[in-house]
């Protein structure tokens, strides 16, 4: 049901039901507005909540048939020299047989092949000893898939930061320290659904080292987040403020209420606008802590996460430094909806006069808005005054639309009314 007014306007029962916009505002006073509570919950969940999920890979294939050769290539150095040793011993056990006196040849001959029978066996053990340190190096590799890490987590800093993660990798302290590293160490990434798997192939202080960046990083990422929810805490209860004066203005004009739908609207958009601003600050920030992150420890990162957290807040006063301007965007997109456009299908085409005129009080009232300080503020009864103010706009228009004598003249007049210097005025009909 819709009912005609004696302002013009029409109001059904909608109108009366509650602004969801502004009236349904959910406000959750009960968590901390302060940054560090926000940064020690994110460094308790990052303790709590860093499982590492790992298994058993089969990604060193390729690592382990090249130990399995080298082993092969030893055990065959192995069996040759065991078959010259043996050969040099039955020789010399021939010799020692012979009781004939050695002449001086045979007797340096015999020197040599027992020099010989020493240096096969020095061969064999040092060959032996290499076969247990490969077969231990064979037996210490582990190959290990790295469940479930966050997509953000690969995409943000194991990829772009790769050779640093490996650099840090290859210079962890293993018993192994004369082996090539760069033959078995590596990285390998795979998406899987949501989340990646990432196969880390080496000796187990790798793993190690490995698992403490892993933790540091997501360290630092839920450190950013709590940073984020901390900024978006701000920026929400400044908006809910905002939101609730505004239902709180006694006018129910349905003026008003386009007016502060398009407030509102205006309200949402500048807070996604400054959710991703401080967003791509703090990105920008945790690019510049990675190295540091990945190469020490946290204690300094959380420190300056606290400090440009901070120095954003400070340089950015968020919705209540925007207001006037957001205020004064609402005015404009009132103007266009009830009066540019409106203006465009009139019946009777307006004279440049009248036009000119209409512009002219539509200015004085967006002077009004900008420059009268009781209009300038975000508290209920700044906003209390904006409906009088669209009232006066739409009376200035309906007066321009129908015409009525003394239009083109009425700026001109009001200024002689205001100044006390007309008291009657006549018009060319006698009214």
């Amino acid at each position: 049901m819709t009912t005609k007014t004696s302002d013009d306007e029409y109001w059904s029962v909608k109108d009366f039901q509650k602004d969801d916009d502004t009236e349904s505002v959910v406000s959750d006073d009960t968590r901390s507005e302060n940054l560090d509570d926000y940064l020690n919950e994110a460094s308790s969940r990052s303790s709590t909540a860093s499982v590492i999920v790992e298994s058993i890979s089969l990604a060193h294939r390729q690592e382990m048939d090249a130990i399995k050769a080298d082993l092969n290539k030893k055990d065959q150095e192995n069996r040759s020299l065991q078959a010259q040793l043996h050969a040099a011993n039955e020789e010399m056990q021939r010799e020692l047989s012979n009781n004939e006196q050695k002449t001086a040849e045979q007797e340096a001959a015999f020197e040599k092949l027992l020099k010989k029978i020493t240096q096969l066996n020095d061969a064999q053990k040092r060959v032996k000893a290499e076969q247990d340190e490969t077969r231990r190096i064979e037996q210490a590799i582990k190959a290990i898939d790295y469940k479930d890490i966050e997509i953000e987590i690969v995409q943000d800093f194991f990829t772009p930061k790769f050779s640093l993660i490996l650099d840090n990798l290859k210079k962890t302290i293993t018993k192994f320290g004369n082996y090539p590293i760069d033959k078995i160490l590596k990285m390998l990434f795979e998406k899987k659904g949501k989340s990646y798997i990432v196969t880390i192939v080496g000796f187990p202080e790798h793993h190690e080292t490995f698992k403490t960046i892993l933790k540091r990083i997501r360290h630092l990422v839920r450190l950013k987040q709590g940073a984020i929810d901390f900024h978006q805490r701000k920026l929400d209860r400044m908006k809910n403020t905002i939101k609730v004066n505004l239902s709180k203005v006694q006018q129910k004009t349905q003026y008003w209420k386009e007016y502060k739908k398009s407030l509102v609207q205006f309200i949402n958009e500048k807070s996604i606008e400054y959710t991703k601003m401080f967003n791509d600050y703090i990105g920008e920030k945790m690019s510049s802590l990675t190295e540091q992150c990945i190469s020490n420890d946290l204690t300094s990162i959380k420190t300056e996460i606290h400090s440009q957290t901070n120095n954003f807040m400070r340089d950015n006063n968020l919705l209540f430094k925007e207001i006037e301007s957001l205020k004064f965007q609402a005015l404009e997109e009132f103007i266009q909806q009830n009066i540019t456009i409106q203006r465009n299908h009139l019946e009777k085409k307006p004279t440049p006069t009248a036009i000119s005129t209409l512009e002219k009080f539509i200015e004085k009232v967006r002077n009004i808005l900008k420059t009268n300080p009781r209009f300038i503020g975000h508290e209920i009864k700044h906003y209390g005054m904006i409906p009088d103010l669209l009232q006066r706009l739409m009376i200035y228009y309906c007066c321009f639309k129908i015409q009525l004598p003394l239009y083109e003249s009425s700026l001109e007049l009001l200024d002689k009314i205001e100044q006390n210097t007309v008291t009657t005025i006549a018009t060319s009909t006698g009214s």
